[in-house]
């Protein structure tokens, strides 16, 4: 009898590992990081990781520090979320705080998924593997 290969893709939630300089927060070289999480569907997965990034990133440690995460706004978002429009004073500008800015505790749920998908920064990222 002959073994039936599957090819069957897991998709793995990876939490992102910083270093941080007294200045800014990097990835660790590497992109090294933890698993956290293990799917077999990588749209469960990606839900997962922005779950993660809410929960664990924007409402705890990175959210009272965002601003750290970049010298310039691009650093930290890839573009301006929507429900920050009204902001856009802080997205034309270099070099900003964020924590003065943003109060992550009393936006929706909504408002905070907007923040998570334009981050430039991946605190959780998924990684498919066979």
């Amino acid at each position: 009898m002959t073994e039936k290969k599957t090819n069957k893709s897991q998709f793995v939630v990876m939490e992102t590992a910083f270093n941080y300089n007294d200045e800014v927060h990097t990835v660790v070289a590497g992109n090294a990081g933890q698993p956290v999480a293990v799917f077999s569907s990588k749209k469960k997965a990606e839900l997962f990781a922005k779950e993660r990034i809410v929960e664990n990133f924007l409402m705890g440690w990175g959210g009272e520090q965002l601003g750290s995460f970049g010298w310039e706004v691009k650093d930290v978002f890839r573009y301006q979320p929507k429900c920050l429009e009204k902001m856009s004073i802080f997205f034309e500008r270099e070099l900003w705080d964020l924590e003065d800015v943003l109060d992550f505790q009393v936006m929706s749920r909504k408002e905070l998924e907007q923040i998570a998908d334009a981050l430039s920064i991946r605190p959780y990222t998924v990684v498919q593997v066979k």
